[in-house]
């Protein structure tokens, strides 16, 4: 567990007690608290066995962390340093539900406690979190020394049972300036294998595909494979028929196996059912780029609904996203969901939409990313206006709080952003309600070496949560590993 404490007076106190009984009482231990001195106490239960901090000074935020396996047992952190453990331990539970109640042990002051002195804690607990896992001391530590995981403000944001989410990534990253990833990228193909990429999709088996606008064809890795092979299209062959395309931006997989293939100067969205190579136009007009609905003009990048019922398309020349069916056909009239036609830097319009995702999680609303507007937006669903979530809009920059010419948005399960930042040659984390961006890959200067980048294009994880990018003018696609 890890929490901030800020005491107001001295001597003992509850900060955590576990019981079965909503009194306090039933099966009971405390866990966390005080000596009658003012000691930091941790303990671990049958056997009793318990680590000793310091006596935290009053009036002054601090750090408490605890770790807990049955090989190292249980230890106790405070400010990110190590205090001790019990080494080996058993840590008994009762085998049914408990409930866990902070600053007080209720009624139940004659539980296990050891040397803790039971009652009221006064002063004041932020963050406190409980995780699914053994934090390593680098993760402790990073939780400790930054603001990603602390605001010292009383606002119903105090506890989370967090399992290890986006409090900790961001902390790694933030405070210590070290990516939660190995920034020495392994290459994975390159151009001299005639594998590159402008964007990248990763399904449920972990199968990499990627799509390459400048030799016009897709390609897929299988997880562990060493070669990847040619799924759609035909290596540097131009063509508007239905087995080629022409510069082809973009690529989604769907639950059933079909894929899908942004065909941009063809102005039209392919369908490949299940293994097949040829493709069925399901939107836009083949070789007929416009505005009208049932047209597309240079589109960039696409996304779909969890059902994959819709397919939101960033439709760049238009300055607009539309919708359409994913069962719809070539001239089906599609649905604009964004932007006005005309491009601006306002939140009510899109300029240059590049790249777009589909945020179930959060309203169902739509990240997009503007190319030519340096930002990204955020934009609900019947909305006629967004909210900018990174970037200074119609500015580019390369500070903490700039893009430039941005290309490709990911966002994970604890809702942190990643922005991949061509100009900048480099990926940005943006933690959740952040819009300071902390470079995770690249370092801002173009380059060749594994830990540079030379205008990035495309981003995706896999379920490890390894990322991968697109490195288009360096020709390869490069793997950095989730540490």
């Amino acid at each position: 567990m890890s929490l901030w404490v800020q005491r107001t007076s001295t001597g003992g106190g509850t900060l955590v007690h576990y019981s079965t009984q909503t009194d306090g009482q039933g099966w009971c231990t405390v866990p966390l608290g005080f000596s009658s001195a003012g000691n930091i106490i941790a303990t671990a239960w049958n056997p009793n066995n318990q680590v000793t901090g310091p006596v935290l000074s009053v009036n002054t935020w601090t750090h408490i962390a605890t770790t807990y396996s049955r090989t190292h047992g249980l230890t106790l952190y405070v400010n990110g340093v190590y205090v001790g453990s019990t080494g080996i331990q058993n840590n008994d539970a009762p085998g049914t539900p408990v409930i866990l109640t902070l600053g007080n042990s209720l009624s139940g002051g004659g539980c296990n406690s050891q040397s803790i002195a039971t009652g009221t804690y006064y002063g004041y607990l932020d963050e406190f979190r409980v995780y699914s896992r053994k934090l390593s001391a680098t993760e402790v530590s990073a939780l400790s020394k930054g603001h990603a995981c602390f605001d010292g403000l009383m606002n119903g944001d105090e506890t989370d049972i967090d399992c290890g989410g986006s409090c900790l990534t961001c902390a790694v990253v933030g405070p210590s300036g070290n990516s939660p990833w190995n920034t020495t990228g392994i290459t994975l193909l390159s151009s001299s294998t005639r594998f590159s990429c402008t964007r990248l999709f990763v399904d449920s088996n972990d199968t990499l595909y990627g799509v390459d606008k400048l030799k016009r064809y897709v390609w897929k890795l299988s997880k562990n494979a060493e070669n990847a092979e040619v799924v759609a299209g035909i290596y540097e062959s131009t063509g508007s028929d239905s087995i080629k395309l022409n510069s082809p931006q973009d690529v989604y997989i769907d639950q059933y196996g079909n894929m899908y293939v942004l065909d941009t100067n063809n102005h039209r969205v392919q369908k490949f059912i299940n293994g097949t190579t040829h493709g069925e136009t399901i939107a836009g007009v083949t070789e007929s780029g416009g505005c009208s609905l049932k047209q597309l003009y240079y589109p960039r990048g696409f996304a779909f609904d969890p059902t994959d019922t819709f397919m939101y398309i960033a439709d760049r020349s238009c300055e607009r996203v539309i919708r359409f069916l994913t069962n719809s056909t070539s001239g089906t009239d599609g649905v604009i969901v964004a932007g006005t036609g005309i491009a601006d830097n306002t939140n009510k319009a899109l300029n240059g939409p590049y790249s777009i995702r589909y945020l179930s999680s959060i309203n169902n609303d739509l990240l997009i990313v503007n190319w030519d507007g340096h930002s990204v937006i955020r934009w609900p669903l019947g909305g006629t206006s967004g909210t900018f979530v990174a970037g200074l809009p119609g500015i580019s920059c390369s500070s903490s709080i700039c893009l430039s010419k941005p290309t490709d948005v990911r966002i994970d399960a604890d809702q942190n952003m990643y922005v991949v930042d061509e100009l900048n040659h480099r990926v940005q984390m943006f933690c959740k309600n952040s819009d300071v961006g902390l470079t995770v890959v690249g370092n801002g200067v173009a380059g060749n070496s594994p830990t540079q980048l030379r205008n990035p294009e495309g981003i995706a994880f896999d379920s490890a949560m390894n990322m991968y990018v697109c490195d288009t003018e360096n020709g390869r696609v490069q793997k950095f590993l989730k540490l």
